[in-house]
């Protein structure tokens, strides 16, 4: 009895980091074929052969070769079909991760972020891992080929974050590591204007607040009667209070310095009048408001190759923004000077020529000046 025909067709094979897959054939003639076996080879070492049912042979594999694309043989052998042998490619897969995240500040929310992939094929599945200087932080599954999550320091200094991505989330696949730097928040520093008498004790009230709503519980004040230093307190709940006995009638020049270790300093000055205990003082005299001067400065990004840079600041007195005022503004060593308009925003424009000079990858600083009160932000040439 003659032979019939036959055809093998061999479906590529896909390990990713060297699991377990199959081995595929698909065998097909005149009829449904339901007999005979294929052996399978990589390269030419044997792995093992199937029985043939419904057309399907098929072997588990877990690979042994190191990551690349290697040759799938297969040869069909049958007493009733002729045989056949066709090839088609293994890939041993391997995946990578890398970390990105740009540096934090405190209380500021910033995102961390995990990218997988693979050599031969994209990843979709999974989950990453995320721990600073040892302490798990979050886990989250992959989407698009990434992870990302959203933390908020509360403590600056130097960190390390490890990342890990496994698919059960038990074995480790791949893990990244990076350096991470939390930068101190800005602060402001405001102290009361008061009033007294002479040899009377009087408290100093410094209020220190942090732009981004944090209730400022760490560090201390220094306070400075003209250039005496007259006492140092600590602040809680946002507030340093000193006791303090002026020995002269007259003007006198309160100083307060705000120093901690997640907040960047600032300071606060307020002129006080202090009277003879022969001073006549009138009831009904109307009493002087207190000006309280708010300036920030808005953080941007400083990209080398930019066609422009606008750096904006904003001032507000007793919380309202004022219009017309000149605001001060340094960036990288180069001064511009710019009014505030009825939102109290004031904006200076850095042409490209400027930019072209900054150095990818290095720091810069700019300011923002308003009489005593100076912020400043640094950040990192894109």
């Amino acid at each position: 009895m003659k032979k019939s025909e036959s055809i093998i067709n061999v479906s590529d094979a896909y390990s990713f980091c060297k699991d377990e897959t199959f081995l595929i054939a698909n065998i097909t003639s005149n009829n449904i074929v339901n007999e005979g076996n294929v052996s399978f080879y990589i390269g030419n070492r044997y792995i093992g052969n199937a029985l043939v049912i419904g057309g399907i042979a098929k072997i588990k594999y877990k690979p042994t070769e190191n990551i690349g694309e290697y040759e799938i043989k297969a040869t069909y052998n049958s007493n009733n079909y002729i045989n056949s042998t066709n090839s088609s490619k293994l890939f041993v897969d391997a995946v990578s991760i890398e970390l990105s995240c740009e540096d934090g500040v405190v209380g500021l929310n910033g995102i961390i972020t995990a990218n997988i992939k693979g050599i031969y094929k994209n990843i979709y599945a999974g989950q990453v891992s995320f721990c600073i200087d040892g302490k798990h932080v979050n886990t989250t599954e992959l989407v698009n080929n990434s992870a990302s999550i959203i933390y908020c320091p509360l403590d600056a200094g130097k960190y390390t974050i490890n990342a890990i991505y496994s698919i059960d989330g038990k074995t480790s696949r791949a893990e990244d590591t990076i350096a991470y730097t939390v930068n101190k928040a800005d602060s402001i520093t405001f102290i009361d204007n008061i009033g007294n008498i002479v040899n009377h004790v009087i408290v100093l009230i410094a209020t220190v607040t942090s732009p981004n709503n944090l209730s400022i519980n760490e560090g201390y004040v220094i306070f400075f009667d003209d250039d005496l230093g007259i006492g140092t307190a600590n602040v809680n709940n946002g507030k340093a209070m000193l006791s303090y006995t002026p020995l002269t009638v007259g003007k006198h020049n309160i100083r307060a310095i705000y120093i901690g270790d997640n907040y960047l300093s600032s300071s606060s000055n307020s002129a006080i009048i202090i009277q003879s205990q022969n001073t006549p003082t009138n009831p009904n005299a109307p009493i002087k408001p207190i000006e309280k001067t708010i300036l920030t400065l808005k953080k941007v990004k400083v990209k080398r190759s930019a066609k422009k840079l606008i750096i904006q600041a904003t001032l507000k007195i007793n919380g309202k923004a004022v219009k017309g005022k000149t605001i001060k503004f340094k960036f990288n060593k180069k001064t511009y000077k710019a009014r505030t308009n009825a939102k109290g925003v004031a904006k200076i424009t850095v042409k490209k020529s400027v930019l072209k000079k900054l150095k990818k990858g290095k720091k810069v600083t700019y300011t923002a000046s308003y009489g005593k009160i100076t912020k400043k932000v640094t950040v990192k040439v894109k």
